[in-house]
């Protein structure tokens, strides 16, 4: 579906707000990487594999396709202070006492969902009136894995809002290479200020043992690293870095959706940020222009009125080429 006018003028909205400093937008309470990743930071997505995904309402979902739970990450220590997302005290940001609470309430409705899986949508909507729980769709309850960027406000968001997963790996004591939550790096924040550059892999290992790591490659953060040597550290350099990278950025998100579409989960969860999703939902760089397709209207009305809120989870249904194939 080619990009339509609502489209359009969000996009352009998107830039203009986004151009002006992304620094207010990552202090807002409503905001809206792989073995390979270092070498395909230079590569530019050919046009005939436009577009990248193709996202659905979950009940205009297509044969083949997949569901898939977006987060946002819960409030971070980088929200609530103006400038703060670029000071060494955060760091891979952790979360406040504010976003641990949204969590927790995020975890009632996916736990209670979780208990409840297999309960027809009808049914559904009445026990949803009579008990409160607010509308997120029921299939949250037969998520298989939680994929979660490798940033700790993720990680926790992610561990701390599907405690049932949690606990089903605690209970088992299994390794964690059997574990429900993967760290993606292909899923992380665009890589702008401290707030954004992960700690090294040992550390978050230990930090988060039930967390499988085997899918980052590099001890300490790569992709900081690289927009480091281009601009600077941090107190030299304090514009904008990957976020102004328009191919880098482009092929990130192609090797995410990707990963996603060859893997064996029919119902996936993915926790990450609110930049990078803006940058492939209500895209204003030219590369990431087609790199999803919103295939109704009322999919691109979920993913391009506003951008996501702390803790926010949105379900769509999608699809790539890689997924079509073999009839």
């Amino acid at each position: 579906m080619p990009p339509n006018s609502a489209a359009a003028t969000a996009a352009a909205t998107a830039s203009n707000a986004f151009s002006v400093s992304l620094s207010s937008t990552l202090t807002s309470p409503a905001l809206t990487s792989t073995t390979a990743f270092a070498s395909a930071a230079t590569k530019v997505i050919d046009a005939a594999q436009m577009p990248v995904v193709r996202l659905y309402s979950i009940h205009n979902a297509p044969p083949k396709s997949k569901i898939l739970h977006l987060i946002r990450h819960a409030e971070g220590t980088h929200n609530i202070s103006p400038d703060s997302h670029k000071t060494p005290l955060h760091l891979d940001a952790r979360l406040t006492e504010r976003g641990i609470e949204q969590c927790r309430n995020l975890a009632q409705k996916t736990r209670y969902h979780y208990e409840r899986r297999g309960i027809l949508d009808s049914e559904f909507n009445a026990l949803e009136q009579r008990n409160g729980i607010s509308s997120i769709h029921p299939s949250v309850g037969e998520v298989e894995t939680v994929i979660v960027s490798p940033m700790s406000r993720c990680l926790q968001t992610a561990i701390l809002s599907f405690p049932h997963h949690y606990d089903r790996v605690d209970e088992s004591s299994s390794s964690a290479s059997s574990a429900s939550f993967i760290a993606h790096e292909s899923w992380r924040e665009t890589t702008n200020f401290l707030c954004d550059s992960r700690r090294p892999l040992s550390q978050l290992r230990n930090d988060f043992p039930c967390v499988d790591f085997d899918m980052i490659s590099h001890e300490d953060d790569p992709i900081w690293s690289k927009y480091e040597s281009i601009h600077g550290a941090y107190d030299e350099f304090d514009g904008l870095r990957e976020s102004m990278d328009g191919p880098h950025l482009a092929q990130r998100a192609a090797e995410a959706w990707n990963w996603l579409a060859v893997r064996p989960e029919r119902n996936l969860a993915v926790c990450a940020h609110s930049a990078f999703f803006m940058h492939q939902f209500q895209p204003y760089l030219p590369e990431m222009m087609g790199v999803v397709s919103y295939e109704d209207d009322e999919v691109e009305r979920l993913m391009l009125d506003r951008g996501f809120d702390n803790c926010e989870l949105r379900t769509v249904a999608f699809q790539t080429a890689e997924m079509t194939k073999g009839g």
